[in-house]
């Protein structure tokens, strides 16, 4: 799995090579390389460029690049907003570039450029970028390249501090930064590539992209001499008058997902509708009407234990007692999901978290994890991952915290930023599909924070083959629930 680092990890990487005795201007050297070979990959030697550097060693990136953009050729045009260099390799590479017939100038208009490269400020500074530079950048219409993360974007939140570069290209070094994969960073770099600059990494990391090696790794094809009862036994309970589709989708997503045996919990007179939607699952209906009596339900009790994993929110509903439910399964041990109407429950008894004996995972979207923490949308955007993390580890939960780039955090704090899915999936019902795989996978035996992990993979998948298949603004929940056979597949492939 991928890792990513903050910025003070990246600092103490690189003190780490250099007060070996590594020499820090090559090191420069070989980063101003590979932005350049892209750069050079991607265009003409006929593009005008503009390299606006910054007086650390951001700048002292971008200046190395213009100077080896004019050795290969190419018109370049150095901009020194701040004035010259301050950090003694990026001053070197000044006193270079000034021996090259380069054009170094302070331009007001940065019209007529093919090319723009933005070596600002880098991944060691977010601050306010106090100049109209960016916004100039923005608006020129040039092919905008950053070096290592666009000026103004955080790379510990990605945050947008006041004003920011958008690029079209963004060439990380090193590793990749958590900004450039949560929003609304992530936007903000456009397309990421990641180059070794001879830093090696230490073995430590708490923070992983997701990939499909992972979720291989975590969920392998079943073995030919399984029977249903060993792809677990998942207990569901959702749904309500008016929600009845929430339920539907969380149960279809589990069968989907390879879990053995799906039982849904409903009330008495909804069953007719969940026997008509639902061919697989079973239904186990209960003497009450439109909405889960808690206490009808908690007969059952032998049955619930019996479940090697129970999904509880999706469409449940405000009149079901969902917090008695919730302390019969952390008191009994069950590996459990919660989601949606079980969340907002939970929030307003957040402490019986403290009792829970077995694994719990909570999938909140923006607004429910808001509910939880008492804080606002707003404070959570503007550092997600450390929020997420704060949460998952103070209460000893996995938690998924829903959105474009999914954080899923481990109760060690180890944490993990997923990078499938699309637009198309914010529609009501995904979080419902969401929860039925990863329902499924736990009720697998496969631990908490694996299944969470390699459910929102492939739930993303699932909805990234949609949207290829029906474009996104068309595609449905039902729509990725029916693609994740291929997203399935896919993970299986050697």
């Amino acid at each position: 799995m991928k890792r990513l680092v903050s910025a003070e990890k990246m600092k103490q990487l690189e003190k780490r090579v250099f007060d070996l005795g590594v020499d820090s201007f090559a090191v420069m050297e070989k980063a101003a390389l590979r932005i350049a070979d892209e750069i050079v990959a991607r265009t003409d030697v006929s593009a005008k460029i503009l390299v606006v550097c910054g007086k650390g060693n951001n700048g002292g990136d971008g200046l190395a690049v213009a100077r080896m953009l004019k050795m290969s050729g190419y018109d370049v045009t150095v901009c020194l907003p701040f004035g010259e260099p301050a950090t003694a390799d990026a001053q070197k590479n000044f006193e270079i570039v000034k021996k090259l017939d380069i054009n170094i100038t302070q331009p007001a208009d940065f019209s007529g450029f093919d090319v723009i490269i933005d070596a600002l400020l880098g991944t060691g500074l977010c601050k306010d970028v106090e100049s109209d530079i960016p916004e100039k950048i923005n608006l020129s219409g040039a092919y905008v390249v950053a070096a290592d993360i666009p000026s103004g974007i955080s790379s510990d939140t990605g945050a947008v501090c006041k004003t920011a570069v958008k690029a079209d290209l963004t060439v990380a070094l090193g590793f990749k930064k958590y900004g450039h994969l949560v929003y609304p960073g992530k936007e903000y770099c456009g397309q990421t590539v990641v180059h070794d600059i001879g830093i090696p990494f230490d073995g430590w990391c708490d923070t992983f992209e997701t990939d499909v090696e992972f979720v291989r790794n975590t969920v392998p094809a079943p073995k030919n001499n399984v029977h249903k009862g060993d792809m677990g036994k998942l207990s569901v309970i959702a749904g309500s008058r008016g929600f009845t589709g929430a339920a539907t989708l969380c149960c279809e997503a589990a069968l989907k997902s390879g879990s053995g045996l799906v039982t849904l919990f409903t009330p008495e007179n909804l069953n007719e509708i969940y026997e008509k939607k639902l061919t697989e699952a079973m239904t186990l209906p209960l003497k009450c009407e439109n909405s889960i009596d808690a206490d009808l339900l908690l007969e059952h009790a032998d049955k619930l234990k019996a479940s090697d994993a129970v999904v509880i929110g999706p469409g449940l509903g405000k009149e079901c007692d969902a917090v008695k439910i919730i302390k019969f399964l952390f008191e009994n041990e069950i590996p459990t999901v919660i989601d949606a109407d079980g969340i907002n429950a939970l929030s307003a008894n957040i402490n019986i978290l403290s009792e829970k004996k077995g694994e719990v995972i909570l999938t909140p979207h923006m607004g429910e994890f808001s509910r939880l923490t008492g804080g606002s949308v707003e404070e959570i955007l503007m550092d997600r991952l450390g929020m997420a993390r704060k949460f998952a580890v103070e209460y000893g939960v996995t938690l998924v915290l829903k959105g474009p780039g999914t954080i899923i955090v481990r109760p060690d704090g180890k944490a993990y930023i997923n990078h499938t899915g699309n637009s198309g999936m914010a529609t009501g019902g995904s979080g419902d599909v969401l929860s039925g795989i990863i329902g499924a996978f736990l009720a697998r035996g496969i631990p908490a924070a694996e299944s969470a992990v390699a459910a929102v993979y492939i739930h993303g998948l699932a909805g990234d083959i949609a949207a290829g298949k029906l474009g996104r603004e068309s595609m449905l929940p039902t729509d990725t629930i029916s693609c994740l056979p291929d997203a399935l597949m896919i993970k299986n492939q050697e």
